[in-house]
């Protein structure tokens, strides 16, 4: 190979290199693509089209008018916003309790802000919380944050 294809062959690659650099650096820096919300369906539904007929009489030979429909567009339910909060990651398992630590957690309190992990007392059971939540009753919140270790 001549010293001109050497570098010929090390120019490209430079050249290539660098347009790699850039695509993987331009992949990192972009916005996110946006997610279109989905729209939700009415839950209840106003008749479409209404439909009116008008007869005339006369003296004269008896005419009928065609009949006038008028439509109105379907009503859309409203959008509810979504949500926007952010928890840090859930954890995956109660702790390991011996017999001698059984039930002697704090009262849950309400008003009050648990992270993951913490372990309360609540209806005559001790649960166990699986990420951070607040003002959520173990057993009660739909959200699942709660686990229920053992009963006291």
């Amino acid at each position: 190979m001549t010293s001109r294809q050497t570098r010929i062959v090390i120019i490209t690659a430079v050249v290539l290199g660098l347009f790699c650099l850039g695509m993987v650096f331009w992949a990192l820096t972009r916005s996110p693509d946006p997610v279109a919300e989905p729209v939700p369906h009415p839950t209840t539904s106003a008749p479409a089209t209404s439909s009116t007929t008008t007869a005339t009489t006369t003296t004269a030979p008896t005419t009928t008018e065609a009949p006038t429909t008028t439509s109105r567009p379907p009503t859309k339910a409203p959008v509810a916003p979504p949500k926007t909060t952010t928890r840090p990651p859930a954890t995956t398992a109660p702790p390991a309790t011996t017999v001698n630590g059984l039930c002697q957690a704090d009262q849950w309190q309400r008003d009050t802000q648990y992270n993951g992990g913490a372990v309360v007392l609540h209806n005559g059971a001790e649960w166990f919380a699986r990420s951070w939540n607040y003002n959520a009753e173990p057993g009660v919140s739909a959200d699942a944050v709660w686990v229920r270790a053992f009963s006291c």
